[in-house]
C-alpha cells in the first residue's frame, strides 16, 4: 500500500463488514480543459502499471491461481 501513495493516480479499497478487501478502484484526475492524447495515454498507462503492480503482489503473497478448466460445447460450423 506505501508503494501506491507515490504515483500520480489514485485509489480506493472497498471492504466488506469484515474489514475484507473486495474491490479496488484506481483512477487517474485529469481537467477537460487540459486533457490531451499524451494526458490520456498517461492516465492508461498509469491505471495500467497500478493494476499489474497489485496483481504481482498477489501472486507473490498467495501463488498463482489455478483457473478451472470449462468444458465448451462444441459449436456448429456453418455449411
Amino acid at each position: 500500500r506505501k508503494d501506491l501513495l507515490f504515483l500520480d493516480n489514485s485509489f480506493d479499497m472497498n471492504t466488506d463488514q469484515q474489514g475484507v478487501i473486495q474491490q479496488i478502484q484506481f483512477s487517474y484526475e485529469f481537467y477537460f480543459d487540459s486533457l490531451t492524447k499524451t494526458q490520456l495515454y498517461r492516465g492508461l498507462l498509469l491505471n495500467h502499471r497500478t493494476l499489474l503492480y497489485i496483481v504481482t503482489i498477489f501472486n507473490e503473497k498467495f501463488g498463482i491461481p489455478n483457473m478451472p478448466e470449462t468444458k465448451t460445447p462444441p459449436t456448429a460450423t456453418p455449411q
